[in-house]
């Protein structure tokens, strides 16, 4: 249980970590 609870959440923080690097990767390129 504990096992899938970090991969959860590991996934969590997977997603939200790309989602700020296309924000910021998109922002690069207007600014361009």
């Amino acid at each position: 249980m504990e096992k899938d609870v970090n991969f959860f959440v590991g996934l969590l923080w997977g997603g939200l970590f790309s989602i700020v690097l296309w924000i910021a990767f998109f922002q690069l390129i207007v600014l361009i």
